[in-house]
């Protein structure tokens, strides 16, 4: 296993999600929502990472998926326009994506000693809703 190889022993797995500001209405999921990096509600990106952690040593994402906003999930024609493949149609929330990524984690024998997911605390009652 490649942990193993590169010596790695005793991690963690963090599940987090992680905003990329955008402008403009083509990169795909782009929508106005919670934007972390900008500290307030803007177009951005949201992508749900998992990473791998240990004590001592650096930290790297393993897995990530594109959060796609209901208002793209419900325009079909937007998502074939920008070829979004047909098994990414079904709106899902982010804790869902998250679910996704750790059970595709899981399915391989990894060290993970713990689990982490880290809370969005979110003035917007609507970003509970995605």
């Amino acid at each position: 296993m490649w942990l193993k190889a590169w010596g790695l022993k005793k991690g963690v797995l963090v599940l987090d999600d992680t905003s990329l500001p955008k402008k403009g209405k083509f990169s795909v999921g782009v929508a106005r929502h919670d934007c972390g990096a900008l500290g307030k509600i803007a177009n951005c990106q949201s992508i749900v990472t998992s990473h791998y952690c240990e004590k001592g040593k650096e930290h790297f994402p393993i897995l990530g998926e594109l959060f796609l906003p209901q208002c793209w999930t419900k325009s079909k024609k937007r998502m074939q326009a920008a070829k979004v493949p047909s098994a990414r149609h079904k709106f899902l929330k982010k804790w869902e994506l998250a679910l996704h990524l750790l059970m595709a984690f899981c399915t391989k024998i990894f060290p993970i000693k713990r689990l982490f997911l880290m809370p969005v605390m979110e003035k917007d009652e609507s970003y509970w809703e995605n």
